[in-house]
């Protein structure tokens, strides 16, 4: 069985979903930021399923680029929520009540 453009954009748009879902669904921001990467990755697997099916090297470049700005996004999405833990004490979006101040 071979891979095909098909199979890499099912699999791209499930991995989507979920991602999707989880930032919805779940009230921890720790959680709803790894529910963002996912849908990151989704993303990227979609650009190289692309890259692949239309045989440019340019969809390679953009891939690591999108995985780059991936990457950024966690490490201050990281210091945010770190920030966050320490002046509320809590990750839950529910109990937030940092704007009412």
């Amino acid at each position: 069985m071979t891979l095909t453009l098909q199979h890499v954009l099912i699999f791209s748009v499930a991995l989507f979903s979920i991602g999707a879902a989880g930032a919805c669904v779940r009230r921890n921001m720790l959680m709803m930021l790894i529910s963002i990467q996912i849908m990151f990755s989704a993303s990227v697997v979609a650009m190289a399923g692309f890259s692949r099916w239309n045989l440019l090297p340019e969809g390679n470049a953009a891939t690591f680029f999108i995985i780059a700005i991936a990457a950024a996004e966690a490490a201050v999405g990281l210091a945010l929520l770190l920030a966050v833990f320490t002046r509320c004490g809590t990750l839950h979006a529910d109990e937030m009540k940092l704007l009412k101040d």
